[in-house]
């Protein structure tokens, strides 16, 4: 199922690229999961980050990955992490599978225990839900527009990363199936320094 496996650190972020065999379906999620899961290259990433803090985007993200440390603007916008099995479902190929330090996360939501618990709350968690008999409150990040707001979905998935976003991320892993999308060339990110800037180009080239 894996062909090759390549670690090298860039912009002093850990990338595990993984390219997978041909004879590997596009929607294998799960046994590719598993497989990268039990990767010698991966027990240092300890199961419990691979169960909680995984996050599946674009590998076109990658230049932007290693220089805010995450994928989103800004950076402290909510996000969606969860299991290694889960992100695998997303990002398309060839994808990443950021690895977030779950302690450096924070839960989209609070609920307000009262009016000035609310109050306070409301600086960071702008958005306001209230129940049917005005009782009870949701505060969240999410716009008000979306759909997620208050539901399941928010509880069990929804993130933010409160600090310096380059301090949560703990490893990349870039999986790679050579039948679907253009493979990376790690060496095409090598000049990206620790700041995240690449040498003779803008920023906004990244």
């Amino acid at each position: 199922m894996i062909a090759k496996v390549e670690s090298r650190t860039i912009a002093d972020i850990e990338i595990i690229s993984v390219v997978l065999t041909t004879d590997v379906g596009e929607y294998d999620h799960a046994p590719v999961a598993s497989a990268v899961f039990g990767l010698p290259e991966c027990k240092h990433l300890m199961a419990a980050l691979l169960t909680e803090a995984c996050r599946g985007v674009s590998a076109d993200r990658l230049s932007y990955v290693l220089r805010h440390g995450i994928d989103v603007d800004p950076t402290d916008a909510p996000i969606w992490v969860s299991s290694i099995d889960k992100a695998m479902e997303y990002g398309g190929w060839p994808k990443l599978i950021l690895v977030l330090d779950v302690t450096r996360l924070d839960r989209t939501f609070r609920e307000p225990v009262d009016a000035v618990d609310r109050a306070s709350l409301r600086r960071m968690f702008p958005t306001e839900v209230a129940s049917e008999d005005g009782s009870q409150f949701w505060l969240s990040r999410l716009a008000a527009t979306d759909r997620r707001l208050a539901s399941e979905y928010e509880v069990a998935y929804g993130r933010w990363i409160p600090g310096n976003a380059r301090d949560a991320l703990v490893a990349i892993l870039a999986i790679q199936h050579p039948a679907y999308g253009q493979l990376l060339n790690l060496n095409d990110f090598a000049e990206i320094k620790d700041d995240g800037s690449r040498p003779g180009l803008p920023n906004e080239a990244l």
